[in-house]
C-alpha cells in the first residue's frame, strides 16, 4: 500500500482502465445542477441588522453580479453590471429584495421605509440598506430571509444583530430562512452562544461537502498512498494551511481577487493529479499540500468574507465554522480510504490510483480554462 516504484507508476491505461476512467468521468461530471462543473458556490451575503427602539436598520452586502442576475438587471454573468444599471434599475432591485427580505415585530409585519444603493465596492459588491419602521419598540424581532434560493440552494447570509450593547450573530439558509429573538429593554435575549456556534459548525460542514474542488484536491492526495503515516502528514498539512489562511482572509489581514483564487485551486489540482501520475515529487508531497491548502484557505474564506467589520470580529464563528470544515474532511477520508483499500488489497491500488488522477486531471483542467478565461 506504499508509494509504488517510479517505473510501476507511468500513466499507461490498458483497455480496461480506460473503460473505468470514462466511467468515472461519466460519474463525476454527470450533476444535475450543473454544480460540479462550476466547483464550490461562493454565494453567500452579509447581513448587519441594528435595532434602535422601532426602527430596524438592515444592511445587505451582496456580490454584484448575484444581485443583477437574481433581479433581472443582466441576463448572464460574462458582463460585470456597471454602476449606472444598478442606479437607473433600483425599482427592479426593490421589487426582487422586498417581498423576500421582511421584518416583523412580535408577528406584526414592519413597513419598508426606505431602500437606498451602496455602491463603494463596485464592481464586486452592493450594499443595500433597508429600514423598516415596526411602529412600536422592538420586543419579540423575526426576520424572514428568502432571497437568491432560486439561483444557489446552499445560499446562506452570515448575519449580526446590534442592539443595546449586546451582539449576536446569525446565520440564514434555505433550511433555516427565519430567524426570532426577543429584546429587553432594547437588548437581546435568550440565545445561547452554543445555538451560534452550532450554526457556524455546519456551515462548515456543508461547505466542505458541497466544495467539489476542495473534495477532488484531498482525493487527490490520499489516492497516492494509504500508508498511515503518509495520510496523516498530508491530511494534517492541509488542516494547518487553510486554517491560517481561513482566518486571515476572513479578517481581511489577506485580501486576493476571487478570479486568482478559484484558478490556483484549480491549478493545484492539476499539479497534484500530474505527479500521482508520473511518480515524481512524492517524497515531497507534505510541502506541496502546506503550499496549495494557503490557497485553499482563501477559497475557504470567501464564504466568510465581512465576519470581521468595523472593528468587530467573529472569532467564535470563525472558529466554528474551521472546526465544521475539519469535520466534513474527517468524513471524506474516512468514507474514501476503506473503499481504496479494497482495490489495494486485490494489487489493484496503482491502476486506481491512475484512472482516478486522471479523471482528477482532466476535471481541474476543464476548471482552469473556465475560471481563469
Amino acid at each position: 500500500m506504499g508509494l509504488a516504484p517510479r517505473q510501476d507508476r507511468r500513466f499507461i491505461l490498458d483497455p480496461a482502465a480506460r473503460m473505468l476512467l470514462l466511467s468515472c468521468l461519466a460519474l463525476l461530471l454527470w450533476n444535475p445542477g450543473g454544480r460540479l462543473a462550476q466547483g464550490h458556490v461562493t454565494n453567500t451575503t452579509l447581513s448587519r441588522v441594528r435595532v434602535e427602539g422601532a426602527k430596524v436598520l438592515y444592511t445587505l452586502r451582496v456580490n454584484a453580479i448575484d444581485l443583477a442576475l437574481a433581479s433581472g438587471l443582466i441576463e448572464d454573468a460574462k458582463t460585470p453590471p456597471t454602476p449606472k444599471q444598478f442606479t437607473v434599475g433600483v425599482a427592479s432591485l426593490r421589487d426582487y429584495l422586498s417581498p423576500r427580505l421582511l421584518v416583523y415585530e412580535d408577528g406584526q409585519p414592519c413597513r419598508l421605509e426606505s431602500f437606498d444603493l451602496g455602491l463603494e465596492s463596485m464592481p464586486k459588491q452592493v450594499e443595500l440598506r433597508l429600514a423598516f419602521d415596526c411602529l412600536s419598540p422592538v420586543r419579540r424581532l423575526l426576520i424572514q430571509y428568502l432571497a437568491f434560493f432560486e439561483m444557489d440552494p446552499t445560499h446562506a447570509s452570515i448575519g449580526r444583530l446590534v442592539a443595546g450593547n449586546r451582539n449576536v450573530d446569525f446565520l440564514l439558509n434555505l433550511k433555516q430562512s427565519e430567524f426570532e429573538i426577543v429584546l429587553k429593554n432594547g437588548v437581546p435575549t435568550g440565545e445561547d452562544w452554543k445555538v451560534q456556534a452550532g450554526r457556524f459548525f455546519f456551515l462548515g460542514v456543508e461547505h466542505i461537502l458541497i466544495g467539489f474542488d476542495h473534495i477532488l484536491f484531498l482525493i487527490g492526495l490520499i489516492v497516492a498512498s494509504l500508508r498511515f503515516r503518509y495520510l496523516v502528514t498530508v491530511v494534517s498539512m492541509f488542516t494547518l494551511a487553510h486554517t491560517l489562511t481561513l482566518l486571515l482572509a476572513a479578517l481581511d489581514y489577506v485580501q486576493l481577487p476571487d478570479k486568482l483564487v478559484e484558478s490556483l485551486i484549480a491549478l493545484s489540482i492539476i499539479y497534484v493529479a500530474v505527479e500521482n501520475l508520473t511518480g515524481r515529487g512524492l517524497r515531497f508531497r507534505w510541502i506541496v499540500t502546506f503550499v496549495f491548502g494557503l490557497v485553499h484557505g482563501l477559497g475557504f474564506a470567501a464564504v466568510l468574507k465581512g465576519l470581521a467589520a468595523g472593528g468587530e470580529t467573529h472569532v467564535a464563528s470563525l472558529f466554528t465554522f474551521n472546526l465544521g470544515v475539519e469535520a466534513g474532511q474527517l468524513v471524506i477520508v474516512a468514507l474514501l480510504v476503506p473503499l481504496l483499500l479494497v482495490p489495494a488489497h486485490f494489487g489493484h491500488s496503482i491502476r486506481v490510483m491512475r484512472v482516478i488522477s486522471a479523471a482528477i486531471l482532466l476535471i481541474a483542467l476543464f476548471w482552469f480554462v473556465q475560471r481563469a478565461f
